[in-house]
């Protein structure tokens, strides 16, 4: 799943789930005089009413949330999202590997490479997954009541 399609997948996920944006109404204050030298203020508040999220919105999040979890990376730092998984950087130690076209062993440096360990939530989600592909049924996607088979298949 690309990043288009994603945004485009929270869109409709966020839709289904009604999850909604708040717009604040304006105010508006009206002077009113009289004939006879009365001043009074009337504040005029509309409701204030709830919109559907942009796919413009979602990508500028999404796009904003990985440009936050790239910088927390170079800066060293781990990332913790609670039943998601820990995103953090490990290093690895120099080591000597052969080298698979010509056979001669070379060395490696030492590096930082990105490490991503598994949440409850996430791992319960592929164990969901893993167990409806037992059921015989295609899993197509997981919403809050759980995963949701659109079609069956055949061993």
């Amino acid at each position: 799943m690309d990043l288009k399609e994603l945004t485009r997948t929270i869109a409709s996920n966020m839709k289904e789930n009604d999850i909604r944006k708040t717009i604040n109404a304006t105010r508006h204050t009206l002077h009113i005089t009289d004939d006879e030298g009365n001043v009074a203020d009337f504040v005029l508040k509309k409701k204030e009413s709830a919109v559907l999220f942009t796919i413009q919105d979602i990508d500028a999040v999404l796009r904003s949330t990985i440009q936050v979890i790239e910088s927390a990376l170079q800066r060293g730092e781990s990332i913790n999202v609670r039943g998601f998984g820990n995103l953090g950087v490990k290093y690895r130690e120099p080591r000597r590997t052969k080298d698979i076209e010509t056979g001669e062993w070379v060395d490696v440096a030492g590096r930082f490479v990105p490490k991503f360990t598994f949440g409850n939530e996430l791992r319960r989600a592929a164990r969901l997954y893993e167990d409806s592909l037992d059921d015989g049924k295609i899993v197509t996607r997981i919403d809050r009541e759980g995963l949701v088979a659109d079609e069956e298949y055949e061993d």
